[in-house]
C-alpha cells in the first residue's frame, strides 16, 4: 500500500502585548477579543479564568428584589 507524501504546515506564534478588551463587532483589531467567556484580566498581562461567583447574603424570607442603580432586596419586611 502506498501512502501519499504530506507537506509540512508552517507554524507561527503570535504574541499579544496590548490587551484592548472585549469587542463584539464583526471586525476587531489586534489585541481585542470577540468572545471572553469566563475570562478575567485581573492578572494583567495574563488572562486568567474568572473567580467563582459567591453568595452575598442568604435570604430567610425573600419578599422582593429591585435593581436599577444598585441591587436592593426585601427580606422579612426589611430593606
Amino acid at each position: 500500500m502506498r501512502l501519499p507524501y504530506l507537506q509540512e504546515l508552517d507554524t507561527a506564534r503570535q504574541m499579544t502585548d496590548v490587551f484592548r478588551g472585549y469587542n463584539h463587532n464583526l471586525r476587531i483589531r489586534d489585541g481585542e477579543f470577540y468572545d471572553m467567556k469566563n475570562l478575567s484580566s485581573d492578572n494583567y498581562p495574563v488572562l486568567a479564568p474568572r473567580a467563582k461567583r459567591g453568595t452575598y447574603a442568604a435570604a430567610s424570607n425573600p419578599q422582593g428584589l429591585i435593581a436599577k442603580d444598585a441591587q436592593h432586596y426585601v427580606d422579612d419586611g426589611t430593606v
